[in-house]
């Protein structure tokens, strides 16, 4: 959960500040591609570390399974700077959220 917030906070302030660059630049053809392709990449970026981050609360909270299993899977999505400090995680939260106990756990509570 804290790579996901990681993640997210700094896809929030690079796309702020390619923003920033964006309204700045002329109408050069090949930036307005560049800026474009960017702010899909920083939206699908955003997207993915919003969902991880919603399903480690759950998770937490043993609320939803599939939420949880969800957000588990969207940590594999390659984007980010953090990437690769999530994997290891994401992995991690797989095997347990699809493990046999996982259901049993959430119906419980976690008690």
């Amino acid at each position: 959960m804290g790579v996901s917030a990681l993640n997210l906070a700094y896809d929030l302030v690079w796309s702020g500040m390619f923003a920033l660059a964006a309204m700045q630049e002329q109408a050069d053809p090949d930036a307005i591609i560049g800026f474009a392709f960017f702010g899909v990449w920083a939206l699908v970026a955003m997207v993915c570390h919003s969902m991880s981050l919603v399903a480690g609360w759950k998770m937490m909270q043993r609320q939803s399974l599939s939420t949880a299993r969800l957000g588990a899977i969207f940590g594999f999505v390659p984007c980010g700077v953090c990437f690769l400090f999530q994997v290891p995680f994401a992995i991690w939260a797989v095997v347990v959220l699809f493990s046999a106990e996982a259901p049993t756990d959430f119906e419980s509570g976690g008690n």
